[in-house]
């Protein structure tokens, strides 16, 4: 939850910084770069922090729902690149 929140919050400091880019931008909104500065940030900082987070301390990481023994390591992964297959296709209808 609290990645959740320090993910949000993270895409507010950055849309509202990029506020002046993003409305004098003209065409598609896959090609404007305040988009590029956000996929990057989360590619280079909020990925690889949760990585780690779930490598160290897999029981926060399940918010003590789930069992962490029984649950390969590698699903963390997966659900990264179930998230980024699902915001793909919704950037690309922009």
């Amino acid at each position: 939850m609290l990645g959740v929140l320090l993910n949000l919050l993270c895409g507010l400091v950055l849309a509202h910084s990029a506020r002046a880019l993003i409305r004098a931008h003209q065409g598609k909104f896959v090609q404007c770069a305040a988009l590029h500065v956000g996929l990057a940030f989360e590619a280079l900082v909020m990925w690889p922090t949760a990585l780690y987070f779930y490598f160290a301390h897999p029981d926060w990481t399940w918010m003590y729902w789930l069992d962490p023994r029984r649950i390969p390591r590698g699903v963390v992964v997966l659900v990264l690149i179930v998230a980024l297959a699902i915001a793909v296709p919704v950037l690309l209808n922009r």
